[in-house]
């Protein structure tokens, strides 16, 4: 993995930062090998998202009045089995997904918790678009009620501009070298 600066192509605002603090930009250049394991990254997380999106549309009633860090500790309780939560709520279709995907099993915490809270941006957007829809707050007579799905195209955090900041450049020196 090679470390690059990384150059500002947008104008930001001078801010004051304390001359004890130091901070730097780095790009990361992937090598291919690299870049394929971060392919499939993302395509186990938006298979791990599937599940969180049902169970976390399921228990919706309850999450729907909890703050944003509880919500994610809540659906996190409602599936994952740890020695202090032995029996969580929705253990059984969760070990369902886990015989599809033994992965699962190991699926590091930091990818899970941004999948749960994906998973609560998405429920949370579809409740608000059937309520909407239910009121008659349409743009059209005849649209169609709003569907609840989690195939979205969806990124851990970081990794979607490494991958896509990676391809952009190819796509810019294949340009080059044909003109």
């Amino acid at each position: 993995m090679v470390f690059k600066k990384a150059k500002s192509k947008t104008k930001k605002k001078k801010v004051q930062i304390d001359p004890g603090i130091r901070s730097d930009i780095w790009k990361l250049d992937l090598s291919g090998e690299q870049k394929d394991l971060a392919r499939l990254t993302v395509a186990q997380y938006r298979h791990f998202l599937k599940p969180v999106v049902l169970i976390t549309y399921w228990g919706w009633n309850e999450l729907s009045v909890l703050t944003s860090k509880e919500r994610v500790n809540t659906v996190e309780k409602m599936f994952n089995k740890t020695a202090a939560n032995p029996s969580p709520k929705y253990a059984w279709f969760f070990e369902k997904a886990i015989q599809n995907h033994p992965s699962f099993r190991k699926f590091p915490s930091y990818l899970r918790r941004a999948a749960i809270q994906d998973a609560i941006g998405i429920v949370s957007s579809f409740v608000t678009r059937w309520n909407m829809w239910k009121r008659g707050e349409r743009k059209h007579r005849h649209d169609r009620a709003p569907k609840l799905t989690s195939a979205c195209d969806t990124y851990p955090a970081r990794i979607r501009s490494i991958i896509r900041g990676r391809r952009e450049k190819s796509k810019q020196s294949k340009k080059s070298v044909i003109k």
